[in-house]
């Protein structure tokens, strides 16, 4: 799939460079980023229950100094969220508990430090998130016992810390920290004081909103499991366009057939397509299974709905991709004209939403093919024709399979990679050239394509030929020429 890479980065270039911040989006929304911050969030709730559980002194000073750097690290990640969001209504309404949690009042009282343990929340989502890529059985409804467990954790943390300091100094039964989570425990389980009585107006404060967090927590957790026993949880619109609206310069896969699993998992080699994500429109009433073909299931999403209509692509970001790749879908009742005539269909819409995406169509009949070339269509794949040839030249030339397996799959072996001419190379000749791809690179060129007025694909050139600047070099190696000598 190398050779569809680099057209990939070409199309990449045009769309983000219309698009502000592509770089800070794939940083921001990459899983190591979202891995460190949640490791950031685990380490300030301890530092803040560290804090208010340690005496006044040297120890206090220092903890309250790390949770400074900490909120000081959450502005900044904030901020450039902030800068890359979508829109600022989706911002606001995704990240306001954070907000709240690093606002400076938080800092002017010491019970209202308690506030920023709102960040488990957050991490919360992050983790459950993480969980759903991860797993698609948590899809099945058990991530939601997940936000469960996080809602329980931070209403016993609050009130346990709460009550201890409200009520600890002149209260028996909450002296200690220990007793006062065992009590939060027992009376977020009762739905009532369980334990202990507060007896300062602030302490009923907190008995009352801790009876309200367990009421909260068994609406939640009843609102799960009814859930997951009508299975509505596989109806995730609203979270898909959510990841959606993240991703550009991403790759929009319209249909979804046998052996598409292994055609997302050869796009998924190239680290750009798997920083900038896969959508796939699919119209199959349960969403496909990737974990069989080695599919990184991360920044993949799949939309249900007819990829022929305008607002299904929009809802996909087809004005965002980099690339377009439409197949026919084999399932359904329809003949393969008609299969065909919803791709072409598609390909028109597409190229005339987002003109500088590069599409590829596959096609079942290749009398179609002339209407895709007329709409600037730049790849058309015929496959029961390739696939003709392919077994009529595998046959005359047994264990030929061998070799195209090698070089058609990124797992193993050597494979195809395209390249533009270095400035350096430009006006020697190709048989110079292969020379010097083997014994520096140990790479077989194969092709050159020359674009321009002379436009051609030149297969095996003859040695004497001329390159030119603007060639593109396709050639066989087992990893791609990162630097040329």
């Amino acid at each position: 799939m190398s050779w569809l890479t680099d057209n990939f980065t070409e199309a990449d270039r045009k769309v983000t460079s219309s698009t502000r911040w592509p770089r800070l989006r794939r940083f921001m929304h990459h899983p190591i980023t979202d891995l460190m911050v949640m490791m950031l969030i685990l380490l300030s709730v301890m530092c803040i229950i560290a804090e208010v559980l340690s005496p006044p002194g040297r120890l206090q000073y220092w903890l309250r100094i790390a949770d400074n750097v900490f909120i000081g690290i959450f502005v900044v990640e904030l901020s450039l969220r902030y800068v890359i969001a979508p829109t600022k209504k989706r911002f606001f309404r995704s990240y306001w508990l954070d907000i709240i949690s690093i606002l400076p009042v938080t800092r002017a009282f010491r019970i209202l430090r308690l506030l920023r343990l709102l960040r488990l929340f957050r991490f919360g989502v992050m983790l459950d998130r993480r969980m759903a890529r991860a797993a698609r059985i948590f899809r099945r409804g058990r991530e939601g016992y997940v936000m469960v467990i996080f809602a329980i954790i931070t209403f016993v943390l609050v009130g346990a810390l709460a009550i201890n300091l409200l009520e600890g100094a002149h209260n028996a039964d909450f002296e200690s920290f220990d007793e006062a989570l065992w009590w939060a425990v027992m009376s977020l389980i009762a739905g009532e004081p369980v334990g202990g009585q507060a007896t300062t107006d602030g302490g009923r404060v907190v008995e009352l909103l801790l009876m309200i967090g367990g009421v909260t927590v068994f609406a939640m957790f009843t609102g799960t499991v009814t859930a997951a026993v009508l299975q509505v949880v596989n109806d995730r619109t609203e979270e898909i366009n959510m990841e959606i609206e993240d991703l550009t310069g991403h790759v929009l896969v319209c249909g979804f057939k046998r052996g598409s699993e292994g055609m997302i998992a050869e796009l998924q080699v190239d680290p750009v397509i798997k920083s900038n994500g896969i959508v796939v429109i699919t119209d199959h009433d349960v969403e496909p299974q990737l974990h069989a073909s080695n599919v990184s299931t991360d920044r993949v999403c799949f939309l249900r709905g007819d990829h022929t209509r305008v607002d299904v692509l929009e809802r996909a970001g087809v004005e965002r991709v980099a690339m377009a790749i439409i197949l026919p879908d084999k399932y359904g009742s329809l003949s393969d004209q008609d299969r065909d005539a919803r791709s072409v269909l598609t390909a028109l819409v597409i190229e005339k939403l987002n003109k500088q995406a590069y599409v590829v169509v596959e096609l079942l009949n290749p009398d179609n093919e002339t209407y895709l070339r007329m709409a600037g269509v730049e790849e058309v794949l015929v496959s029961d024709r390739h696939t003709g040839r392919l077994l009529g030249s595998t046959s005359r030339n047994r264990g030929l399979m061998r070799t195209f397996r090698e070089l058609l799959t990124s797992e193993y072996g050597n494979q195809f990679f395209k390249m533009r001419l270095p400035a350096a190379w430009n006006g020697q000749s190709v048989g110079t050239i292969h020379d010097r791809l083997k014994l520096a690179y140990n790479a077989t060129l194969i092709s050159v394509e020359r674009t321009g007025s002379n436009a051609a694909t030149m297969v095996n050139p003859p040695p004497k030929e001329v390159l030119i600047e603007g060639d593109r070099i396709v050639y066989v190696a087992k990893k791609p020429i990162k630097k040329v000598k």
